[in-house]
């Protein structure tokens, strides 16, 4: 699970965060850059619950499992060259940067864990 830290770290390891997951009740929901078309995912970074906008309190769009799949091209989450985001691609995506500002969710990061971290 994440830590609750306000660093500004994008090295290899850490994750941007939105909250921890009503879902499986304990991971965090990172956010996750797909490597082909650079969309962003907020994914639960121990049960794979992905959601593809700021409405946390909804259901997710769908859990993920070994293939992961982006949402909007079907590339891997999970594999290469997709990864955790960096602050600055989060602040980069409209919806996203828009959701924080509007206090929708709080941004935060804390240590990486989920596949491939």
């Amino acid at each position: 699970m994440a830590s609750s830290e306000n660093r500004r770290d994008d090295s290899p390891g850490r994750m941007q965060y939105v909250g921890f997951c009503r879902v499986c009740g304990g991971g965090a929901i990172g956010v996750r850059l797909c490597g082909r078309c650079g969309d962003l995912s907020l994914v639960c970074d121990e049960c794979g619950a992905l959601w593809t906008d700021a409405r946390l309190g909804g259901p997710p769009s769908m859990h993920l499992v070994d293939e992961a799949p982006c949402p909007s091209c079907g590339h891997s989450l999970w594999e290469a060259p997709s990864r955790w985001a960096t602050r600055g691609q989060v602040f980069a995506m409209g919806w996203l940067a828009r959701a924080i500002e509007d206090g929708v969710v709080t941004l935060r990061e804390g240590a990486a864990f989920g596949p491939g971290e």
